[in-house]
Formats: structure tokens, C-alpha cells, sequence
């Protein structure tokens, strides 16, 4: 049988915040490892800025491989057009993974929440930047959103190109 000396817990008081959800609160009786801190760190904007580049880039390349689908479509090469979308959608999927490391960073606290929310989730035009890093974000923010626009209509050519009657945007 094991004994466990007081020595080995700490009090509730540094019960460490990252281990629950930020809804909860500590359990009295809930006591953490040694020495780990209860204080959480703010998110810290140029990790978001750095993930918000990477998405950017995704998108940079979604875009190329839009276009380069099209020009398949129009030599008619079925089995490039089929590798182009491929990659396509997995440079989708990087890009859509990058947004989500994003968004667990507003995870740890509801400080890192609403920072997020304000950072990532409001309007481009909508955020006062309080730092380099968030004019920063801003503006990639901006630059992915415009972007996002571009694929969008050369997506909507593409598959009204392709799929003549049978595309989604047809009706319009």
C-alpha cells in the first residue's frame, strides 16, 4: 500500500485552469500535479498571425489549382482534372485544419475566447488592432477574404463550365 504524504498536493487554490474546461470551476478536492502554474497565458496574437498565414497560403494555392482545373476542363483532360481536384481538395483540408488550430487557441480561457472571437471571427474591416500583430492579422484576414471571393467565382465558372445543366448554380 502506498502512502501519500501532504507534501505531495497542493491546495485548490492552484488547481490549474488549462486542465478544466474554462466553464468550470476548480473542486476543492480536485488537486493538480507540482508545479504547474494556474496563471494561462493571453493568446498571443502573432501565433495567431503566423496560423493565419498559413491559411492564407492554402488558399494561395487553392486558387492556383482552381485555375489549373479550369485549364484542364478546357483541354478536356479528364484524368488531370481529376489529380488537379484531388490536390485541390486536399490543400482544402490543410486550410480548413489551420482554422481549426486557430480556434482551439481560444480554448484555454474565456479571456483567449473573446480575443479570438475578436481577432478571427469578427469582420476584417471591424477589428481595432490594439498591436503590430493584430493589424497584422487584420490585414491577412482581409487578404484571405478576398481571396475566398476569387475561388469562389472561378469555382463557380468552373462547375457551370463542367457541369453545364447539372451544376449547382444553374438556378441563378
Amino acid at each position: 500500500m502506498k502512502v501519500l504524504l501532504m507534501q505531495d498536493f497542493q491546495t485548490a487554490a492552484s488547481v490549474p485552469k488549462h486542465r478544466l474546461p474554462h466553464s468550470a470551476k476548480p473542486h476543492p478536492r480536485i488537486l493538480p500535479q507540482r508545479g504547474i502554474s494556474m496563471e494561462k497565458e493571453p493568446v498571443d496574437p502573432e501565433k495567431v498571425a503566423i496560423l493565419l498565414q498559413r491559411r492564407y497560403n492554402y488558399l494561395k494555392e487553392v486558387r492556383r489549382l482552381t485555375g489549373e482545373a479550369a485549364e484542364a476542363a478546357n483541354r478536356q483532360d479528364a484524368v488531370s482534372f481529376e489529380l488537379i481536384l484531388q490536390m485541390r481538395g486536399e490543400e482544402l483540408e490543410r486550410c480548413d485544419r489551420a482554422f481549426q488550430d486557430i480556434l482551439l487557441l481560444g480554448e484555454e480561457s474565456p479571456e483567449a475566447a473573446e480575443t479570438i472571437r475578436r481577432l478571427v471571427l469578427m469582420p476584417p474591416d471591424q477589428i481595432a488592432p490594439e498591436s503590430a500583430a493584430e493589424k497584422t492579422i487584420a490585414e491577412v484576414r482581409a487578404h484571405c477574404t478576398s481571396l475566398i471571393d476569387e475561388i469562389k467565382e472561378q469555382d463557380r465558372i468552373l462547375n457551370l463550365r463542367v457541369g453545364k445543366d447539372k451544376s449547382i448554380y444553374q438556378a441563378d
